[in-house]
This record gives structure tokens, sequence and C-alpha cells, in this order.
């Protein structure tokens, strides 16, 4: 209903905290004016009201005009509601007034959490928070007052907000309210409270990775917006999180809460800050922060307490083993009353001491005449007791049997041991110790600095300055440091050490060198522990002679290598083939060598990156020279023997192998030589097809530029896979030199093989740049040559011929062309250029007006770009067929799925070599949804599906297509 120029109903902006007053008026002036009079808090004066609506303009009229408003807002709320007073006006509404209730209910809602009352807390928050329905002073021109009643209100509406956070956090409700942060401290990135609340919520879900990760992001929105750093108490948080205080209330549901120490609470072994007497035992107090590997306590904690009486910690030196078995010990040690006891074997140099060492620890007396391991069975008994051995790998055998012993001899003992190698005993349970996590290549700054890795370089850099913090400005070089060190604990501890003397970037410089620059630890550490060479070599010195051998043999591998590959490079001189598979075992229990499954199934194996650096240094110069001859020689024949299988059905498969030894191709590149050229001239099309153009371009120019050196058909090689990829690269006029210089080899040759798709290449560059009429000449030429082909060429021929056509305008013709290319590479197996096949025949059926043939075709590449590699998404037409289906879903006018489809194609598009060729696509989708959604929502939707992953954009983008052309 309405009541002249009044509408009786609530409206927009007024509706925040006038919800419940049944009026508003019918435009922007009058219902800024209820406003006004709603939330000034006192009686308003006629000169105030004019500047309130008016602002500093108020036109003659105000005054009149002003007091129309009035005289018919009185009329319709009645005068006891529109109230005249000496000092103005006054509008009668508390009991009707949002705000109002919002202050009463928040009020309840502080008596109950002061009371300890946190679920009817957290329902009266609630209740007030409801109040809000949206900003106060939205859609009107607010004067002084109405710009002072927001704020003041906005202030406590976020007040209100982080209390109930609070009063939900100490209810244990972390889960509940993570995602809720994340949204909050987007929206309101200069509140450190809600930050704060962010890592301990995080924390308390187990997430310590993510918490550290929003400190970073944290950090990062104060010092980019305000130019400050956190404040104590969040920076304080942070450390805590490190420390993994126990105050923060992390739990691990999986293991017995008995069984589970709260080491803060322990200022020594055995004895707490209250003065209660703990568990017997010696066990060693961690000093410093503990960084990362909560997954891996818990993990150990839940299977000491359940049916492991056998833990052995394995890792490669330096890897941090022995301050996680003291971490894991403290964890644990309220579940062994009879007492933890820690033993120190490294001190220990004979085998025969071992036992000695045992007894020492447990305190017992020196003695001759009791018959081996009695007295220490007897002393341990049935109690339960964890017996800790660190450090065993150069005594394993006697370790070995001391275990054994002890174990038959004491039913409730448990063990928990360190080694480079297991101890090879009936019930031992292993556990390798990797180094610390790094952060993912493609990785942001705040995920950068929130890796285990450079958390753990942060914490000790503090040791060195206690002034220094790494900024998103650092991420990218403390990636580096990190990667160059392995993320192996004590070298990043060594490497944070420098940084007393050296900045950062000079640390990274540096790390060419790295056992110089590390070559100095703490005095209080031990001597293996002083340097990263004494670290790396007091596990070589335990090598036997071929053991050794081989290992400096395999630092010629660059990114991994199989055992076939090993065996054919590393044998000979003392070393049969035959034997590098037993040796490599060795090495690999040693913890001297990492095992993974390979992209293919085939097992692959790696040095880290600082063992590589140690052993090379032991190869002299000749037996170098000789290795990486025959290192490239391997790889040379790896890379001929895939060139023919990559357009075929097992493409899939030796993609995937060229991929995980692309730094094994690298080196051979750099080298130069005909090796080098045997490579490039084999692996183009990997590059091509992998999205790596760019890269394979420079190694073709660089091995063309040696080309007299080479024989003829290898040239010819050269200068196809130049063409393809200069094309690729944008560069026309390079591709149709080496196109030239390709079809005069082949017909210098007599191979005409290859005439067919060279002279198709030189049709589609001629119709790209605008010569239809050299463009159908080449074409014919091509098809001419293509009578007697393979399949798969004719199929090429095709694809050449849809894009010809297509710039010709004939996109009937194109659509069949496109079609025959598609079927032709799919009947060769050549999935990979069925796609891009796929690509073409859906551009032109959106240019014929078939939009849903479209949709489904872009759709069939995303699911077929799923499996086609394995490794890795580095596949040139995914980011293309996002951005069209994104452009296509513009077109219907579902802009949010359009952005987020964009983000998804800049995704991957970040991981291959593709130039900006689709730019213009791309902004021409982003200004059609900003014109619709706006700039805030356009770029947060953006952002988020930046954030996805590889793979999950693509499935995602699969996903929410499904219906793309029923929305």
């Amino acid at each position: 209903m309405s009541t002249g120029d009044f509408e009786v109903r609530v409206l927009g902006p007024v509706e925040a905290f006038v919800g419940g007053l049944p009026v508003a008026l019918g435009g922007a002036r009058p219902r800024t004016l209820v406003a006004a009079l709603a939330l000034g808090g006192e009686a308003m004066s006629s000169g105030r009201l004019v500047e309130e609506v008016w602002r500093s303009d108020p036109p003659p009229s105000a005054t009149a005009t002003l007091q129309s408003y009035l005289s018919r807002l009185r009329r319709t709320l009645g005068p006891e509601r529109l109230e005249r007073s000496p000092g103005g006006y006054v509008l009668v509404v508390d009991e009707e007034l949002d705000a109002r209730r919002f202050d009463r209910r928040l009020a309840q809602a502080r008596r109950a959490r002061d009371s300890g009352d946190l679920r009817r807390a957290a329902t009266l928050y609630l209740e007030a928070l409801a109040c809000w329905r949206g900003d106060v002073a939205e859609g009107i021109d607010a004067g002084p007052v109405i710009r002072e009643a927001s704020a003041r209100l906005f202030e406590h509406r976020l007040l209100a907000v982080e209390e109930r956070i609070e009063v939900e956090l100490t209810s244990g409700r972390h889960h509940e309210v993570v995602g809720e942060l994340e949204g909050l401290t987007g929206a309101h990135p200069h509140r450190e409270r809600l930050h704060a609340q962010r890592l301990v919520a995080l924390y308390r879900a187990g997430r310590q990775a993510d918490a550290l990760a929003a400190y970073q992001q944290a950090r990062a929105a104060l010092v980019d917006g305000l130019g400050i750093e956190p404040g104590p108490q969040l920076r304080e948080l942070q450390q805590r999180v490190l420390d993994q205080d126990p105050g923060l209330g992390l739990h691990a549901p999986a293991v017995p809460t008995a069984a589970v120490v709260k080491a803060a609470d322990t200022d020594e072994a055995g004895r707490g800050r209250s003065g209660r007497q703990g568990p017997p035992g010696n066990l060693p107090m961690p000093l410093g922060s503990f960084v990362g590997r909560v997954g891996t306590r818990r993990e150990i904690a839940a299977r000491l307490a359940g049916d492991a009486r056998l833990i052995t910690l394995v890792g490669a030196g330096g890897c941090g083993k022995t301050q996680l078995a003291v971490r894991a010990a403290f964890d644990v040690v309220d579940g062994y009353p009879d007492g933890t006891w820690w033993v120190e074997v490294a001190a220990t140099r004979d085998p025969e001491l071992v036992e000695r060492s045992v007894a020492d620890a447990l305190g017992l007396p020196a003695s001759q005449d009791a018959p081996r391991y009695e007295r220490i069975a007897d002393r341990l008994g049935e109690g339960r007791q964890l017996l800790v051995l660190d450090n065993c790998e150069h005594l394993i055998d006697a370790c070995a049997e001391l275990v054994t012993e002890l174990l038959r001899r004491c039913p409730r003992l448990r063990i928990l041991a360190t080694s480079r190698e297991p101890l090879d005993v009936e019930g031992e349970a292993t556990w390798r110790v990797p180094s610390l996590e790094l952060a993912s290549p493609d990785a942001g700054p705040a995920a950068i600095l929130a890796s285990e890795a450079a958390q753990l370089l942060q914490v000790r850099a503090r040791w060195a300055r206690s002034d220094l913090e790494f900024s998103p400005d650092d991420a990218s070089t403390v990636a580096q440091v990190c990667r160059e060190l392995d993320g192996i604990p004590l070298a990043l501890e060594l490497a944070a050490a420098r940084l007393n003397v050296l900045s950062l970037d000079e640390l990274a410089e540096r790390l060419t060198d790295r056992f110089k620059v590390l070559a100095h630890g703490r005095r209080s550490s031990p001597a293996r522990h002083r340097t990263l060479e004494a670290a790396i070599a007091w596990s070589y010195d335990l090598l036997d002679a071929r053991e050794q051998l081989l290992i400096t043999r395999l630092s010629v591998f660059a990114g991994g290598f199989t055992v076939d590959d090993a065996e054919v490079v590393c044998s000979g001189d003392s070393l049969p083939a035959e034997d590098v598979v037993g040796l490599l075992g060795a090495l690999l229990s040693k913890s001297l060598v990492q095992g993974r499954t390979g992209p293919t199934g085939r097992a692959r194996h790696d040095l880290l990156e600082t063992v590589r650096t140690f052993a090379a240094a032991r190869l002299d110069d000749r037996k170098a020279r000789e290795l990486a001859d025959r290192h490239a020689e391997r790889f040379a024949d790896l890379a001929e023997q895939a060139a023919p299988e990559l357009t075929g059905p097992g493409q899939v498969g030796w993609l995937n192998r060229l991929h995980a030894d692309q730094d094994n191709l690298r080196v051979v590149l750099r080298r130069g030589g005909r090796d080098a050229a045997r490579v490039a001239a084999s692996a183009w099309w990997f590059w091509l097809q992998f999205g790596h153009a760019s890269e394979g371009d420079r190694w073709l120019a660089e091995s063309l530029a040696r080309a007299d050196e080479l024989d003829p058909v290898l040239r010819l090689q050269l200068h196809r896979g130049a063409a393809r990829l200069a094309a690729a690269v944008d560069d026309p006029t390079r591709a149709r030199d080496q196109l030239q210089a390709a079809i005069g080899g082949a017909e210098h040759l007599s191979r005409p093989a290859t005439l067919p798709e060279d002279h198709g290449l030189l049709a589609r560059l001629a119709a790209s740049a605008g010569d239809h009429a050299a463009a159908a000449e080449q074409l014919a030429v091509a098809r001419r040559h293509a009578d007697r082909a393979r399949s798969w060429v004719l199929a090429a021929v095709e694809n050449h011929a849809a894009v010809v056509e297509w710039h010709a305008g004939n996109l009937e013709a194109a659509a069949r062309a496109a079609d025959s290319a598609e079927r032709g590479f799919q009947a060769a197996g050549d999935e990979w250029s069925a796609c891009l096949a796929r690509l073409g025949a859906a551009r032109v059926a959106h240019q014929l007006g078939n939009v849903e043939a479209a949709v489904s075709l872009h759709r069939t590449n995303l699911a077929r770009g799923l499996d086609l590699t394995v490794s890795s998404l580095d596949f040139v037409g995914l980011p293309q067929d996002l951005q069209d289906l994104a452009l296509l879903a513009g077109e219907v006018g579902n802009h949010h799925l359009a952005v987020t489809l964009a983000g998804a194609a800049a995704v991957v598009r970040t991981a291959v070599e593709l130039r900006g060729s689709t730019a213009e696509r791309h902004d021409q989708i982003m200004a059609a949804a900003t014109e619709v959604l706006g700039p805030g929502d356009v770029a947060a939707i953006y952002a988020v599906a930046r954030g996805w992953p590889v793979q999950e954009a693509v499935r995602l983008a699969l996903e929410r297509t499904a219906d793309l052309l029923g929305t």
C-alpha cells in the first residue's frame, strides 16, 4: 500500500537498521532523511537535516522541501512517531530499530559468555548478528551523522563477529569456523584478531602448514596494505604454532589421550613445572623450535600405543631423525610409567660396547660377571618402558642383536631407533624420514613461506638475526635455497646460521659451493653434524668399496634414473651390470638413494642434490668425462627410440618417459655435440606436445648453428622440428625458412614421406598471413604427395587444410577437414593431435552457430586431456578449450562460470609456454563479466579458480560445464 509519496514497506538501505520501521520514502533524499533521523540518536535541527540530505550543495528550496518530507512522514507514522522539540526533530522508533535490538542481544551474549554459558552465548551472538540485513548507508548519499553512525555500528558488528568466533573456538568448534574465517580475513585483511583466530582454528584442526601459510597471508596483507609488520601477539602466535605449543589445544584423536605428553608442561625429563615427579628416565630436553612433522609424530605415537614394538626411523644424514625421535618420545612419555630411556649409540665405536651404553643409560654399574644382556633385561623386566636407540647405522649388527634379545625377554618394552638403514629384524616397522616438505614449483609466496623447509630456515635464521623476517618478496629466493639444499634440516640450519653475515640473495648465490659455505655448525653439535660435508661423509664412509663406486657414478644423472639407465651408464670397471641392482638396493636401504615410482609405472631413483654434489667430487676428470659420454649416448638413444612413438598408441607412456627424463636430456643438450643434436632432432614433438615450445626452439637453434658438422638426415630432422617450433612460438618467417630447407633436404635425399606434412604446414602459414592463393597451391601439393602416405600423414594434411579453409572463410569445408583429421588421428592412436583437431572443429562449429556441438567438442577435449598424460598436464590445447568454453558461458549469460573457466584457463596456461594469442578473448570475457557482476565479484571468482591445482582446474571445469547450455 502507499500513502502519497511514501511507500509503506521495508526498503533497501534503511532496511539494515530500520528494519522494523514499516516506512521508507520513494527517493534517495527522503530515504537519507529517514536514516539520519533513525541513526542520529538525538534531536536533529532543520539545518543539520538539510546538511545530511543535500550535503554541501542544498538548493534554495531545501528548507521548504525538507518541511514537505517531514509533514508527509508525520502523517504516515503519526505525530507520536515524529516529535518536534526545541532542539529539532526526533524519530521515536527505539523498539523497531534493528540497531537497538542488536545492542540488547549483544549485551545478553556477553553476559552469557562471561558467566561460562558458551552455548547460550553463541546463540545470542547469532541472534544479534541476524539483526544486520545489509550495509547501513548502502545506496544513499550519507552525510556526517550517518557516516559516523555507520562506522560505529560497523565496528560494533565486527567486534561481535570476533567475540562469537572466540566463543566457538573456546567451545571446540574450530572445524566449523575455519571456512568462515577465511572469508572474514579476506574481507577484512587488516584486522589482526581475525587473522589470529584463523591461525588457531587451522592449528586446532590439525593443519599446521595451513596455519603458517595463514600467518604469511596476514603479514602480506598488513605490509602491503598498511606498511606495518604484524603486532607482537600475532608474531607470538606464529611462534607458538611452530613450537606446537600444547596450550593452543592441538589434539590427536587417533592417539589415546593418556599416551600423549604436553611437552610444554615439562622443564626437564621426568619433572613438570608444577614440581610433580614424572616417569623415570633420561630423555634429553628438546631445545629450540621443532618445525613440521605433526602427522608423523601422531602416527609414531599411535603405532607405539598399538602393536608396533620396534619402530626404526630411517633417513639420510641430517634429515632430522634424532630430533624427531626426541619429540616423538616426549609425546608419549606419560604412556610409559616405568621409564623412557635415551641411548646415544653414535659415540660408541666398538660393537661390544653397545650393551654397555644401554646399561649406562639405565644407571647400571659396570660388571663382568652377568651373562650378556641379562642385567639389562632384568632391569627392564616386565615394566612398560620405552628405549630410544639413536644413530645405530655404524654398529647395525650389534644393535640388531641387542634389540632382538630385549624384545624377546621384555614383553612390555617398546623400542624407537634411528638409523640410516633398517635394523632388519623380525617385527621391525621402518619409518622413512624424508627431508622437510618443499613448496611446489608453482606455489605463491604465502605457500612458499609456509612450507616446512622455509619455516625451519626462518626460525633458525632468527637465531642468527633476531629481527630477520622473510617477506613475500623474498619467497622465490627462499624457495631456491630450500630446493638447493633438498629440504635437509641440517643443511637449512647451517645455511640459516650464515645469514648473520650474508644476505638471503648472497646465500643463494654461494650455494654452488655448498660444502664450503655450510662448513661451520654449533660447537654443541656432534662432529658429524658440524658441517654439511661431514654429515654426508659419515654415511659415505660406512659404505663398502663397490657401493662407493656406484654412488659416485650415479652422480652423472640429473632428475633421476631407472635401473636400466644405471646398468647401462654405470657398469664396467669392477662393476658388472648384473651387480647394479643389488648395490642400488643397498644404497636405497642406507638412505643415500631415494626411490619412487615413475609416471609410467617404472621404478625411478635419484640422489639428493647434496649427495650428488658430494659424490661427483669424488670422480677424477677422466672418469667423469667417460661417464658423461655414456650418459649422453644413453639418452640420445632414448630420445630416438621415443620419437616415432609420440604420434602413436604408445604416446602417453613415451611422453611421460621423456618428461621424467627432461633434466637428463637437458644435461646432454647443454653439453652439445652430435648426441645433443640427436636429442633435439628426436624430442621436438615432445616439446611441442608438452607446451615447452620456447625451450625446444632454443635447443634446435643451437644444434642447427653447428649443422655443417652433422649428417644430412640429422640436419633434415632438425629443420623439420625447428619449423614446427618456430611456428608454435609465433615466428612464421623463420618457420617458412626452415620448412623450405627441410623440403629441399627431403627432395635431395629422396625421402618423400616428410613432404606432405611440410607442404601442409607451408599452406597453413600462408593462410595465416592472408595469402590464400599460395595457401591453396601448397595445400594441393600436400594432398598430392599424401596419396600414398600412411593414415597419420593424411590426418595431418587434413588438419592443416581445416585451418586453410577457415582462414578463407569456407567454414563448411573447414568443418569437414577438421572432422576428417580428428578421425584419422584417432585411427592412428594419436589422441593428442586428435584433441587439437577437435579444438579446431569446436571453433568452426561455434562460428556456424552450432553452440551445442562446440560445447560438446570442447568438453570431450577436457576429458581426454585428463587421460593423455600422467606426470604433467602441460598440454597446449587445454587452456584454449577452457577459454573458449568461458566465452560460450558468457554468451549464454552465465558470467560466473565464464570467469571461473577463464581462471582455470590461466592456471593451465601458466604451466605451458603458450604465447598470448588468446589475450584479447580473455579480456573480452572479463570485461563482459565485470559489467554484469562488478569488479569485486569478478576478482574474487577469478582468484578462487586461479588457486586450483592444474589437474583440479581441468576436472572442475569439466564438471561445471555439464549443464552449460541449460543455464
